[in-house]
Parts: structure tokens; sequence; C-alpha cells
């Protein structure tokens, strides 16, 4: 602040030297509106002329763009779970000023915790209808029922969650426990929850597909991870235990683990959102938040989304390349394999040509350099070596950049150089140079071959010490 203060004094001192130069020829008065004019113009003509093109944000549309994705993501009158500032914000800009998707409720967890949003919750707005939200206001305002904590009371089998919540919302002492400074309070008696499913429901309410429907589960069992309940996860309870599948609910897939309460068996991905599914749990899958809803998603990410600018615009802020972009590379990643999973390769390949048509090619960091090697994977599977190449090609410039640039550092003694990057580097050539050779790209393989070759000795010294 300080540099604000001398600047300001400066600026007073020039006013005052030109209002003294324009005196020769004017009088005070005239001379001093002159040098105040001249001053207020000049000082932002000054800024325009010479910054105007490094703070030009007018193609910047990520924050739109992306919160459209999320919206747009939702089946009709869908509950949306958010958490954080990045898909909060933008989505009550798209949905306030702009209108879109006014009929999804967008509900933010870090304010669940507040009595006076959950009461927000239980009423109309925009076109939404009030949430399912059953409790009355004195069993959660402010001092009541703030936390409840886990008291394993070895419950067999699974509780429907109706019942859990009807428990630890009772008023009756005689499902409470007294704590020692004699206060009264419930507790959560099992972690382990079930909602029994009602067909007629889920098909009557399009939750599922009728092609889905040999799918449906007969009821939903999973573990709750925490060991506490606090406000906005009592609030979730009652919405689970009382919407009857009349509403979609879905998550942000940006949202933290711990927020999903051990519902990942349960939900599936149609875009930039989870959905909640009552579909048999899919054990041969590792990662369970990499499922999707495959035609549904491939509708709404190629026909339905935007793009942000990313591959045209002429500044991309930090979110833009280390949040979203990986967040689009995971969207485009997942949505081959599942449509590959269900038998549509055809349909694989031309979201891998649109990833490939709407994205830059960047590499903000290894983990995005780490699913593109998978995407190289997948289009040398679905045939298509010319994409696959350029895949390989992006991942090694980047890989490269960050050796060399680390053996540079290491040759000045720069006590800079990063042993994860260079570990990770070799070990991802590595792994280029065996997609390559399994695909039979044996041109490119051989440059790859050599490179690891070259950086291995470059960084035996470092590597030994693993």
């Amino acid at each position: 602040m300080g540099s604000f203060y001398a600047f300001a004094i400066w600026i007073g001192l020039g006013v005052i030297a030109l209002a003294e130069f324009i005196q020769i020829k004017a009088n005070a008065k005239t001379a001093a509106l002159v040098a105040t004019g001249v001053s207020l113009l000049a000082v932002p003509v000054l800024m325009a002329s010479k910054e105007w093109k490094d703070h030009d944000r007018s193609t910047k549309m990520t924050p739109h763009d992306m919160a459209y994705n999320y919206l747009i993501s939702c089946p009709p009158n869908a509950i949306l779970f958010t958490y954080g500032d990045n898909d909060t914000y933008s989505l009550w800009y798209d949905q306030e000023v702009e209108g879109i998707r006014s009929d999804v409720r967008i509900v933010n967890l870090s304010l669940f915790t507040g009595d006076w949003y959950i009461r927000q919750m239980q009423k109309p707005m925009n076109n939404s209808a009030p949430l399912p939200i059953t409790m009355p206001y004195d069993k959660y305002k402010e001092g009541v029922r703030d936390v409840i904590y886990f008291d394993d009371k070895k419950v067999a089998g699974y509780t429907d969650v109706k019942e859990v919540f009807d428990f630890i919302t009772s008023d009756n002492k005689n499902v409470m426990e007294q704590y020692q400074n004699g206060v009264w309070g419930n507790y959560l008696p099992t972690k382990n929850f079930k909602i029994t499913i009602n067909p007629d429901d889920v098909l009557n309410n399009h939750v599922i597909s009728p092609a889905q429907k040999d799918k449906l589960a007969k009821e939903m069992t999973w573990k709750y991870t925490s060991n506490y309940v606090t406000k906005e996860n009592l609030a979730m309870m009652d919405i689970l235990a009382h919407n009857n599948w009349k509403r979609p609910i879905c998550f942000t897939t940006t949202i933290g683990n711990e927020n999903l309460i051990g519902l990942q068996p349960y939900l599936y991905k149609e875009g930039f959102t989870y959905h909640l599914m009552p579909l048999q749990p899919d054990t041969t899958t590792k990662d369970q938040l990499g499922k999707t809803n495959s035609l549904v998603m491939y509708d709404n990410v190629m026909n339905k989304f935007k793009f942000g600018n990313f591959k045209t615009a002429t500044y991309l802020d930090h979110e833009s390349t280390t949040m979203f972009y990986p967040v689009m590379v995971t969207t485009f990643l997942d949505l081959t394999q599942g449509l590959i999973k269900d038998g549509h390769p055809d349909l694989a390949l031309k979201a891998l040509h649109k990833f490939d048509e709407v994205m830059p090619n960047i590499n903000p960091g290894l983990d995005v350099a780490d699913r593109k090697i998978f995407l190289a994977q997948t289009a040398y599977a679905l045939h298509d070596v010319i994409l696959g190449d350029k895949f390989v090609k992006s991942v090694d410039d980047y890989l490269t950049d960050q050796l060399d640039y680390n053996y540079y550092l290491l040759q000045n003694k720069n006590g800079d150089m990063s042993l994860r990057d260079v570990q990770y580097g070799v070990s991802f050539i590595n792994g280029l140079a065996g997609v390559t050779a399994d695909n039979h790209r044996m041109d490119l393989n051989k440059k790859l071959q050599q490179q690891l070759k070259d950086y291995e000795t470059k960084f035996a010294a470092v590597l030994q010490r693993q």
C-alpha cells in the first residue's frame, strides 16, 4: 500500500506542475481546471494504450462456459450439490443473470451447514420447487444438532436411510445419549445405510432408461464415510430419505470425495456432474467415479457443451489451465472409456476427435500428461494412429522440456531441481515407449527409447538415490 501513497503524491505534484505551466498562458482557475482534466484523461488513455492487450479478457469465457456445462449436464429439475467457489459462483451468474437452467436447484454444501441456508432451500427459487427437506426449523437451527457423533451399536445389516434419519432427529431422550456435562444429544448408531428401490418410482420419473431396467438394483446399500453427521449431511439424508426419485440428485465432478458420503458406487458421470442412479454396482470398475451413463454423457458433451474459447482465447488464467483443463481431459477420457465399454467405439473415436478439435495442446502438469498417455492408448486402440501419435508427441514435448530444465538446474548445482518431476518424467517416457512399441509405431518408439537412455544417463546419480 505504501507504493500507492507515494505514487499518489507524485501524481499530485504532477498536476500542480502542469497547472503552474498553464498559468503562463491563462489565469489560475482555468489552469487548475485544464490541468485536472488533462490528468484525468491522460492517465486512463496512457494505461489503455500500453496495457490493454496484456489485460484484455474479452475472449476468456471459461467461467461462463464451464458453469453452463455443469448446469446443462443435469437432468430437468435436478438438485445439484456443489462445494467450492469455482463450481458455485459462476453457476449462480449463469442462472440469475442469463436465466440458464433455472429449473436446477444449486445447493452449495459449504453453505448447507448454516440453518439459514437450509431454510432457504425449503422455499421455491426461480423455476425450482422447494427441496424435499422435511425437518422443521427447530430441529436444525443453530445450536441444535450441529454435530451428531457416531457410536457403533453393532446394528446388523443395512438400515434404511429414512429410519436412520428419523432416529438421529428424534427428540425422544430414549434414543439419545447423555454427555458428561449432562446435556442430551442424538448419536449415529450405524454407518451402513440403504434405500429400498421402488422400480415404478425410478422408471416413472425417468431416472434410468427402459434399456437399463435389467440393471436396476433392488436396494442401494452403502457405508457412510464420516464419524459424525454435520448439518449439511443431515439435510442431505433428509433429501435422500424423502425424495422418492422425484427429482434427479447430482454432484459436480469437482466436488470432494468426502462430500459424497459413500454414494460413489451409484454415481454416474453425465458430463460435468455425477447423477445418482440406483443401478446394480459395477464391481469390475476400480475407479467408481469414472463410471459413465455413456450415451447421455455423449449427447451432453458433443451436442450441448461449450468450451470456453479454450483453443482461441488470448489469455487463460490459472483456474482455466490447472483446474478446468484437467477436468476437460478427464471428462473426455472417461467418456471414451465408457463408450467403448458400452459397445460404441465409433462414438468414442468421435469424442477423441472432438477433444482434439476444441481443446488446446497444452500440458499444465504431470497429471494431465498422464491422462493424455491414456488418450493416446485409446486412439491407438481405436485404430487412429495419427491422433495417437499426436497425443504421444504432445506429452513427449512437455516431458523433455521439463527434464531439460531440471538437468540445467542439476548442472548448475541449483537446489531447486525437482526430483519428483525427474522421476515421473523418465517413468512417463518409458511408458510412452511401451505404448508406441505395443502399437507398432517403431519410428516414434526408436526416438523415445533414445530419449529414455539419454535421460537415464544424465540423471543417473539422482535416480540411483531413489
